[in-house]
């Protein structure tokens, strides 16, 4: 149970890192999905006890390559991605 609830939070804080800071613009939309996202699978495995894994990776392993692709404003919101990944 513990590893859905440690990936809501970490949806929700990608969700609220986006307007807390500066971001580019890419940076802010590429947080807000896969904050969703990330919050979507830790609901979608409380309620069907099914568990994403695979798709949890591969937001994560995203997360860490758009924190050194995509371009950003600062490098907070690089490194909050790419640690939250």
């Amino acid at each position: 149970m513990w590893p859905r609830v440690a990936n809501a939070v970490l949806g929700a804080w990608l969700l609220v890192s986006a307007v807390l800071w500066r971001h580019g613009h890419a940076q802010a939309v590429d947080a807000a999905v896969c904050g969703l996202l990330a919050i979507g699978f830790a609901l979608t495995g409380a309620l069907t006890g099914w568990p994403p894994r695979l798709f949890n990776v591969i937001v994560g392993a995203w997360l860490i390559l758009s924190a050194v692709v995509l371009p950003h404003t600062t490098m907070a919101s690089a490194w909050n991605q790419g640690l939250v990944g």
